[in-house]
């Protein structure tokens, strides 16, 4: 009869080899961790702009705007657009009453929507307040505003 041998300590002794070599590996893939490094403080996170009704176009809308990365994203859906008609939108200088310069230019609005990414903070654009957002009739009737709205005051 051939003879037996124990193997219970050679089994814990590569079951323990063998966590130690996991928990070794666990910590090279493990999850980053939370910490988050010093950032500039950002007073604003988005900002909403109803836009509303002029000459009678039937047209009001809704303007998000984003900070993302010291860019800011600005998201404009238009009720009631012609289908297939491209509408400039701006935002401008001033408010809606005593609307000033174009600011920056933004995409045309197709079908209702809009959606422009700006090289320039949300904050750095609050700064230049007062401002409005114009949406236009079309290309070929580009002095005709159908839509605009007032960033909200300073606080």
């Amino acid at each position: 009869m051939p003879k037996q041998t124990n193997l219970m300590p050679l089994t814990l002794t590569l079951a323990a080899a063998a966590l130690v070599l996991i928990g070794a590996g666990c910590q090279r893939y493990a999850a980053p961790t939370t910490e988050k490094t010093a950032q500039p403080a950002t007073t604003t996170q988005e900002l909403t702009v109803n836009l509303g009704e002029q000459n009678n176009s039937g047209q009001t809308g809704q303007v998000v705007l984003t900070a993302l990365d010291g860019q800011t994203m600005v998201a404009l859906s238009l009720s009631n657009g012609l289908v297939e008609v491209m509408q400039p939108v701006h935002i401008h200088a001033n408010n809606c009453a005593t609307i000033g310069g174009v600011k920056y230019p933004l995409t045309n609005v197709l079908n209702g929507e809009s959606v422009t990414l700006l090289d320039v903070s949300l904050d750095e654009l609050l700064a230049q307040r007062p401002l409005s957002i114009n949406a236009h009739k079309s290309l070929n009737e580009i002095g005709t505003y159908v839509a605009c709205g007032d960033f909200p005051t300073a606080e």
